[in-house]
């Protein structure tokens, strides 16, 4: 029999939406479909309304744009970041789950989010439902749904970081994270190692306010193949502009009195609400009553790939151009004060007033309240500062007639060495003598240690000293150390103490001492040693690339503290930390301590005064060294 010949089964529309694959929704149309605020956990407790904050929808969708695996949201406080991050946890558990990991800095703040925001979030629906019922399953650290996990970790713990593998993780005021130790990577880099096996499916999001421009938040914007920032419109000729602080204008006064009239002056300004916004276009007046509007019409464009223009006839601006494909998406809220409900643009003034005199209070403005970068400068040198230092230099490997030690130090990293080499006179006169880089600690040692140096006078000699640090590869530091008594282990980032160079018991297990450095001191001393002239010097054969790792930090404000840091995130300073070393080496062999020769180019100049160094109380003057490494430690 012949088979009867099939026809196709033909649904109707109606058959079809019905039997359809539910749409995920987009985690802005998540957070405004479910998401309830409650009451006593915010300002405005209620249903959640994005268009209070319409910046954050962009950053939120980016996380489910097709090929971007990480998202960096850069802004200040009082802009809805707490929103953001809670409103992706909500979705991923209701609607796209997988294992998520929350990263906060230290376990005290970790407990604090878990109990005001996290269990608010757990305990409302859509997501109570899916909470397990079991007590076990429901901890300090981790919360059991039955669509996924959520586990929550903070910076300052290794371990906790690399425990389990998750598809989402969420980085949270990154700027406030620990700096890698050495030994192990840094608290992003351990997050992100734990999503790999989710390849393409995994998302990565980090958010922070700003602090300084090496901080962990802008060096993850200055990654992104893809840079985003708020465009809004003026009301008044419709261009579309990013907000900037410096065309918000307010009456003139107080910005050069006193604090008492400065205050009081921010006082009216934020009172009487006397300040406005200049279109840096059309240059008229935005008033406050204006701003919600404008920013509600606001567009995130990639820089440098896309342009808008008003519409003519429309509300909306008209896009050109398309954004970049990259995996990598950074949004920088810049001015984010500007742009937030809870803040108008006198208060910004007012705030700006207030900070005006006071450095720790205008890094939190420029931080908190625009997202800003702070990098107040008190001390800094630069290539062109050194260059000047090789005109007249002295040639390389000649040890001057008036030098007592030669120290050297190296630099040790993953995979070579930098080092130098420098001659060391009374009052901490010093001459740069070679340096180079070794592929091995045998290589080291026979270009530092075994080296002959030519004296000026007639002879050679060995080096006295080598100074090295202990941060990578510290086992063959040690071993070095056993087979040459002249290496002195050292170990930086120590700058509570006060001395600039403290013994440490912290090698007993090698036999071999080991030296604590207050490396921010040393920079103060070496900074100073550099601006006298003729103190410490170069030599003629230097090049370029030792110069950049001379002048790669400067001296900044962060949190009210002022500190070296590297100008550039990634800059190379090896060669920089070397002559770091170099000081800590001449304190260990008490430069401090020699007799100036009265015929020596020192004997003219001023002393150095002489800080407070590892051996303690100061002993007569000595001298007469070069030459010598047999016993000259034994003083």
């Amino acid at each position: 029999m012949k088979p009867q010949d099939s026809h196709p089964v033909v649904f109707s529309g109606a058959e079809r939406l019905a039997w359809a694959k539910p749409r995920k929704l987009r985690p802005s149309e998540w957070a405004q479909k479910h998401r309830v605020i409650p009451t006593g956990n915010a300002a405005e407790p209620g249903k959640l309304r994005l268009s209070r904050t319409p910046y954050i929808p962009g950053v939120m969708d980016a996380t489910d744009e097709p090929g971007v695996e990480e998202v960096v949201f850069v802004a200040g406080t009082q802009v809805g970041k707490s929103t953001c991050t809670e409103s992706l946890i909500g979705k991923w558990v209701d609607d796209d789950p997988g294992p998520i990991m929350l990263v906060l800095d230290t376990e005290k703040s970790a407990g604090e989010v878990i109990e005001e925001r996290i269990r608010p979030l757990v305990a409302a629906e859509p997501l109570g439902s899916h909470l397990s019922e079991k007590p076990k399953d429901n901890k300090l650290t981790s919360i059991k749904f039955d669509t996924c996990s959520l586990y929550v970790a903070w910076a300052r713990s290794p371990g906790a970081l690399a425990r389990r593998a998750v598809r989402r993780c969420i980085f949270d005021e990154v700027d406030k994270y620990p700096h890698a130790s050495g030994r192990e990577a840094d608290p992003i880099s351990l997050g992100v190692e734990r999503t790999a096996t989710y390849g393409y499916r995994r998302t990565i999001f980090i958010t922070s306010t700003p602090t300084v421009r090496t901080g962990p938040v802008w060096r993850a914007m200055e990654a992104a193949g893809d840079r985003r920032r708020f465009h809004v419109p003026c009301p008044h000729c419709g261009e579309y502009q990013v907000l900037s602080f410096a065309q918000v204008k307010f009456p003139p006064g107080g910005e050069h009195g006193g604090s008492v009239d400065r205050n009081l002056h921010a006082d009216r300004i934020e009172t009487q609400g006397l300040a406005h916004y200049e279109c840096a276009h059309c240059h008229q007046s935005i008033a406050e009553s204006q701003r919600l509007a404008m920013v509600g019409r606001g567009v995130w464009l990639s820089d440098g790939h896309q342009t808008i223009r008003p519409a003519v006839g429309t509300a909306a601006g008209k896009i050109a151009g398309e954004p970049p494909r990259a995996k990598r998406v950074a949004f920088w809220l810049s001015g984010s004060s500007l742009y937030s409900p809870w803040r108008t643009f006198s208060a910004v003034a007012a705030a700006f007033l207030r900070s005006l005199g006071d450095p720790g209070k205008l890094q939190n403005f420029k931080n908190s309240w625009l997202a800003e970068v702070f990098e107040e400068t008190i001390k800094s040198h630069n290539v062109a500062d050194f260059r000047r230092l090789l005109v007249g230099a002295p040639k390389p490997m000649l040890v001057p007639k008036w030098a007592e030690y030669i120290i050297t130090s190296a630099d040790v990293q993953k995979d070579r060495i930098y080092w130098n080499a420098r001659a060391w006179g009374a009052d901490y006169f010093s001459q740069l003598i070679t340096s180079g880089i070794a592929l091995s600690f045998e290589e080291l040692h026979r270009l530092t240690l075994q080296t002959q140096f030519p004296l000026e006078t007639g002879g050679t000699s060995q080096a006295h000293l080598l100074t090295i640090d202990t941060r990578y590869r510290r086992d063959e530091v040690y071993q070095l150390a056993k087979t040459d008594e002249r290496v002195r282990p050292i170990m930086g980032g120590n700058d509570k103490q006060a001395m600039l160079v403290k013994y440490s018991s912290a090698g007993k297990q090698w036999g071999i001492p080991l030296y604590l450095l207050n490396t921010q001191l040393l920079k103060d001393r070496l900074s100073v040693l550099r601006s006298s002239e003729g103190r410490w010097l170069l030599n003629s054969a230097v090049e370029d690339e030792y110069l950049h790792h001379l002048a790669a930090e400067h001296k900044v404000l962060i949190k009210g503290e002022w500190v070296w840091v590297v100008k550039t995130a990634g800059a190379a300073n090896h060669w920089g930390d070397c002559e770091v070393y170099q000081v800590a080496g001449a304190e260990i062999a008490r430069v401090d301590l020699l007799a100036a020769d009265p015929t020596s180019p020192q004997a003219a100049m001023p002393p150095a005064t002489s800080p407070q160094t590892a051996s303690g109380a100061r002993s007569e003057p000595r001298g007469r060294w070069l030459g010598k490494t047999k016993g000259w430690l034994d003083r």
